[in-house]
């Protein structure tokens, strides 16, 4: 049985047989494969994000995305597949709005550090299904998703990580290692991303990246640069 594979990542498992090659209705089997999984990934975000991955079939993703289960197996091997290239969709949409936020310029290290947090939680938040995804669902999905989910999660730090050592750069904080701090970050980010989603009531957006932004500047800057000795000497003598 011949497979192709998606220049895109995951495989793309044909089941076509003899003739399935030529075009049908105008569109060429590469162009109708695509839009099979474009579907699959489309019914993946609504279920996941709404029913929960282990509340969803593959008889119900399949449902959603207008495909018989020949064609899901065409695209993924596993519900755990598909889960991961939707998780990763989410996650690469927060990473380009932060690139791009924190690309820009700024006047202050907080306006920075405002723009950064605010990409990422609007890029999460203002679609519910993709918070879930990313804070609820991937949770314990299985070893390879929670592999996945700390992977980000040390990505997230390392984002931090960078910002607090560009600000000892400026000697605007004391140079240390801010790696344990950086983690202690991006799980505070996680978990009020997550309370956001979890509560009745969830606070506005602006709150909750000032509640972050706040947390980031006081963690990061609570160990001033020591003044020089001379500056030292120059105060007691005046």
């Amino acid at each position: 049985m011949p497979r192709l594979h998606s220049s895109e990542g995951g495989s793309v498992r044909s089941v076509a047989r003899s003739g399935s090659a030529r075009p049908y209705g105008g569109q060429s089997v590469k162009e109708r494969l695509a839009q099979r999984r474009a579907r699959l990934l489309d019914a993946g975000l609504a279920l996941f994000g709404t029913r929960g991955y282990a509340s969803t079939s593959i008889e119900a993703i399949c449902s959603k995305a207008g495909v018989t289960a020949r064609h899901f197996y065409e695209q993924f091997a596993s519900r755990e597949e598909l889960l991961l290239e939707v998780y990763d969709r989410v996650i690469d949409r927060a990473r380009k709005a932060v690139i791009t936020a924190l690309h820009q310029s700024h006047s202050t290290p907080r306006h920075r550090v405002n723009a950064g947090l605010e990409a990422y939680v609007h890029a999460v938040l203002d679609d519910p299904r993709c918070a879930r995804i990313a804070c609820v669902e991937a949770v314990g999905a299985s070893p390879k998703v929670e592999r996945r989910r700390r992977k980000t999660i040390y990505e997230i730090a390392s984002v931090i990580e960078a910002q607090a050592h560009a600000l000892a750069d400026q000697g605007r904080v004391a140079r240390r290692d801010f790696s344990l701090t950086a983690m202690a970050m991006a799980g505070a980010v996680n978990e009020l991303v997550t309370d956001a989603i979890m509560r009745p009531t969830p606070p506005p957006t602006p709150a909750l990246v000032d509640a972050l932004a706040r947390l980031f500047m006081a963690v990061i800057a609570a160990s001033r640069p020591e003044p020089s000795p001379g500056k030292k000497r120059r105060k007691a003598g005046s």
